[in-house]
């Protein structure tokens, strides 16, 4: 189960600084979802609603659950602002969600997965899906491990500031949950826990940003959100600022994000 202080306190700067989903990923939930102009969606880790809000207008309801009340209550304020009323709220560990909340036609994981009991969640998730329902898994990638320059620079000053392991909210980040590790287990899980990978892809977005972006963004991370730094942030922010100017003192940082998806269907109900 996940540790609730992955990312406590980051739920504003979430909403913010996160990139936003490639458009991609609706057309194509559209192409691969049924034809019903009622259909029930699940968001389960869903953060401030990132993916929740935008994807709501594809249904009648859509459930959108996280362990994280501080998630919750700025989703709803996101929702809110975006004239989105469709969407029920739960603050709860997906591993003890209850099934009693109604079958889905789609069930969707963004960036929250790899975070789970996936075992135990892919059986909860083929109890929940309607009869050919889809689950999708949308996976981005970690900065740790980049080989970008200014990624690397923005990781060593991390680093000085709060060791050289990777942090994941009290404790440390787990080997089982490497991002090479995770693709792996996509491809392998899915299928040995009944799930047909229908459609896979690679998604991009590039953008530019700024060192003010870049530290707000960091702050969303559960490697080095803000309390973690132990009221030492400011000088963690004049540093990174410096080793970036180093690099381009433009203050302009390319940045492409990607994002693994997968749709899939349950082996046992698929036409």
């Amino acid at each position: 189960m996940p540790d609730k202080t992955l990312f406590q306190g980051t739920a504003k700067l979430y909403a913010v600084y996160r990139p936003k989903y490639p458009t991609k990923i609706f057309s194509l939930i559209k192409k691969y979802s049924s034809k019903k102009k009622d259909l029930r969606i699940l968001d389960l880790g869903c953060g401030p609603g990132t993916l929740s809000i935008p994807l709501g207008k594809y249904a009648k309801e859509l459930v959108a659950v996280d362990i994280n009340n501080g998630m919750i209550n700025e989703g709803r304020r996101q929702a809110k602002l975006a004239n989105v009323k469709n969407i029920r709220w739960i603050v709860s560990p997906v591993e003890n969600l209850e099934t009693t909340i109604g079958k889905f036609d789609i069930i969707v994981f963004s960036n929250s997965f790899h975070w789970m009991n996936k075992r135990k969640v892919l059986k909860l998730v083929s109890k929940m899906l309607s009869p050919n329902g889809l689950l999708i898994l949308i996976s981005g990638h970690s900065w740790w491990n980049s080989n970008i320059p200014w990624h690397q620079t923005v990781i060593t000053t991390i680093k000085k500031y709060l060791g050289q392991k990777r942090k994941a909210g009290k404790g440390l980040y787990k080997s089982s949950n490497s991002e090479k590790e995770n693709e792996y287990k996509f491809e392998t899980l899915l299928p040995t826990n009944g799930f047909n990978i229908l459609f896979k892809d690679e998604l991009f977005i590039k953008y530019y940003m700024s060192t003010e972006q870049i530290i707000n963004f960091l702050y969303t991370m559960s490697f080095s959100a803000k309390h973690l730094f132990k009221g030492k942030h400011k000088l963690f922010e004049k540093e990174l600022k410096a080793n970036l100017n180093n690099l381009n003192k433009r203050n302009q940082f390319t940045e492409q994000t990607s994002f693994s998806l997968f749709i899939c269907k349950n082996i046992h109900t698929q036409n």
